[in-house]
């Protein structure tokens, strides 16, 4: 559930984001098309709306992920992320 002021505020982090990527998308182009280097296809989805207030209430409640769960999956997801980096190299 958010506010007035985090609905908007979440928007605009969404917008910015978008902004990011695709300004980072275009730096990138630039950059293979110099350099002939090995590109990385990918897909971004950002996702923002409203959710009736019907519909909110089915939603199933989500449990707080703890500190050290979520700093295990994180450094187990990034080490794959290396793992499979280097099968591409």
């Amino acid at each position: 559930m958010l506010d007035e002021e985090a609905w908007v505020a979440v928007q605009k982090l969404l917008n910015d984001t978008l902004k990011q990527i695709l300004k980072l998308n275009a730096e990138a182009g630039r950059r293979l098309a110099k350099s002939k280097g090995e590109s990385i296809s990918a897909s971004v989805s950002m996702l923002g709306y409203e959710v009736p207030d019907s519909a909110a209430k089915k939603l199933p409640k989500r449990k707080a992920k703890t500190k050290a769960k979520g700093k295990a999956k994180s450094k187990s997801k990034a080490k794959g992320r290396a793992q499979a980096k280097a099968k591409r190299k």
